[in-house]
């Protein structure tokens, strides 16, 4: 190295502390986060001062301002959203994203980030979606999120390695309208016996959670919610009668809850009639359990019906003859079961019906001509 490129950079240096201290706190924090992950696809590269002075401009991140009134017209922007899934980011979590005091979105999903979940995050006043979703956080859920999170809305950890018993407690956080914590390897553990709080939610998302016992009653109190996963669990009873408060359901999914051999078996009982009655629901799917019974009659008067799947179970029987007429039913698989009767005409007259089982019924008499119109 010649001593003039010495001296250059020498007065280089200077200059590239000196951006990085000028920085206000919330971009100061990215730089930190920034140092803290591995970044073999160099995502974070531009996060510079000294190649882009202006952070507003860093890529995977919105600003806002920080004014409360006309005094803080100088007042420094601060960041408002970080945007960084699949990213190839690994490492653990960042501490420094616990200092934006002004973060509404962050989204760290689909990378590689393991270690423990932070309970630092529940005390950000202003989060209202948190994705962590995709990575290999580890360990339990803290404490603090069932207490915290005054502002939030969206809450995904969905496919990590979250172990430690199912984490009732998130039922507290009365702003959520989303959960979603589907494949974790939460010890078997039930459903709380009251979910009520959460009165805000509308899509609850927990497949794959390793849940035991029934589905508490007091689900039905949960009338906003559009969207209702829990299958491939180990649940067991019935289905709540409650359920039918859900006015605006459109997908209620509780299959694969089928248990062999000396654990005690999966969904049992008749179809409560008043499921097919909300007002919304589009897809119902209750396929492998031990459902019982008849099929209400209820099921033609379904209104938004398009989707219904409850093959494998042991149901019997015949079908309503008005199945079918009254909405626009696409798929609709009974298979494996033991209906009998004849197939009602009327399954096809909205003219949407794409794909057509009832493999191994009891069913007689000949095919409808309607269903090939």
């Amino acid at each position: 190295m010649t001593p003039l490129l010495l001296l250059r950079l020498l007065c280089l240096l200077p200059l590239a502390t000196a951006a990085s201290a000028a920085l206000p706190a919330d971009f100061t924090a990215q730089l930190a986060t920034k140092s803290s992950l591995s970044d073999p696809a160099s995502a974070l590269v531009a996060w510079d001062p000294r190649h882009s002075p202006s952070p507003c401009r860093w890529p995977h991140l919105l600003c806002s301002s920080n004014r409360s009134s006309v005094s803080d017209a100088h007042a420094p922007a601060v960041v408002a959203s970080l945007l960084l899934s699949n990213l190839s980011l690994a490492g653990t979590f960042p501490s420094a994203l616990c200092s934006l005091g002004s973060l509404v979105h962050l989204d760290l999903s689909y990378n590689s980030l393991t270690g423990p979940l932070p309970p630092c995050l529940a005390a950000l006043p202003s989060l209202t979606h948190l994705d962590l979703a995709g990575n290999a956080f580890s360990g339990e859920v803290p404490g603090a999120y069932g207490a915290g999170f005054p502002s939030l809305a969206s809450l995904s950890l969905a496919g990590n390695d979250l172990s430690d018993s199912f984490i009732g407690f998130l039922f507290n956080v009365t702003a959520l309208e989303e959960l979603l914590l589907a494949y974790n390897p939460f010890a078997p553990s039930p459903l709380p016996e009251d979910v009520s709080g959460a009165t805000r939610l509308r899509l609850l998302w927990l497949a794959g959670c390793g849940l035991v016992g029934e589905i508490p009653p007091s689900i039905g109190s949960l009338s906003g919610l559009v969207n209702l996963d829990l299958f491939t669990n180990n649940l067991t009873g019935d289905i709540p009668s409650s359920i039918r408060r859900m006015e605006n359901a459109m997908q209620i999914e509780l299959y694969s809850n089928q248990l062999t051999g000396s654990v005690p078996e999966g969904l049992s009982g008749e179809i409560p009639a008043d499921v097919f009655l909300a007002p919304r629901l589009e897809s119902l799917h209750l396929y492998q359990n031990e459902l019982s019974g008849r099929l209400p009659a209820t099921l033609g008067q379904a209104p938004a019906l398009a989707d219904l799947r409850l093959f494998s179970n042991r149901l019997v029987g015949e079908l309503p003859p008005e199945f079918g007429k009254n909405y626009p039913l696409e798929f609709l698989d009974l298979s494996d079961n033991r209906i009998s009767g004849i197939i009602p005409a009327a399954l096809c007259n909205a003219g949407k019906l794409e794909q057509l089982l009832i493999l191994n019924n009891e069913l007689v008499g000949p095919i409808p001509a309607e269903l090939g119109q």
